[in-house]
């Protein structure tokens, strides 16, 4: 009976001693990014340590950039055609709520969240009818508002309002750039 708990005791003291005195020595003695150089360790002449060619010039590992995404969102009040704008937003809800806020702030009774996005172009033309037009571009969005309208025969086609919101890159760790 003794005999299996000494085995046991030993592997433990044995794993231990293992565990404590493992130890890592770089290549020959010699520092991280070189290598030993001269006669080979242990015998007599000259010894030292040379760097690795190339080993300080290995590119830097860049982190990928993360993005913060931005809203836009208009709210209307069609019957009195007042326009209400919130952008640059980092969260979707908070556009819609400011937006409905500017529509009341400007004149407007039944406010409604009318669109939503981000990260792109949006422009809304006036008549007698509301154009909007989402794009990538704000030149692209304007001149499709405005065709959108013209193709309906209104000669009060006028521009209401035009912005994009882009993403922009966020980097949560300064050493990385």
């Amino acid at each position: 009976m003794t005999l299996p708990r000494i085995s046991v005791f030993l592997c433990l003291v044995l794993g231990t001693f293992i565990l404590l005195f493992r130890t890592a020595h770089a290549e020959g003695g010699c520092p991280e990014g070189s290598y030993p150089i001269g006669a080979p360790a242990g015998q007599q002449g000259p010894q030292g340590c040379a760097p690795i060619p190339g080993y300080q010039q290995a590119p830097k590992l860049q982190e990928p950039k993360q993005w913060e995404e931005h809203w836009i969102s208009l709210a209307i009040d069609p019957t009195l055609g007042v326009l209400g704008v919130d952008s640059d937003e980092m969260y979707s809800t908070a556009a819609e709520l400011d937006a409905k806020i500017d529509c009341k702030e400007r004149g407007g009774v039944t406010c409604r969240t009318w669109q939503t996005f981000k990260n792109a172009c949006v422009a809304v033309v006036g008549g007698q009818d509301y154009q909007l037009v989402i794009d990538t571009d704000l030149e692209d969005a304007e001149d499709g508002a405005m065709q959108a309208c013209k193709r309906q025969g209104d000669a009060t086609c006028h521009l209401m309002y035009s912005d994009c919101s882009r993403p922009t890159p966020v980097n949560p760790d300064p050493l990385f750039e």
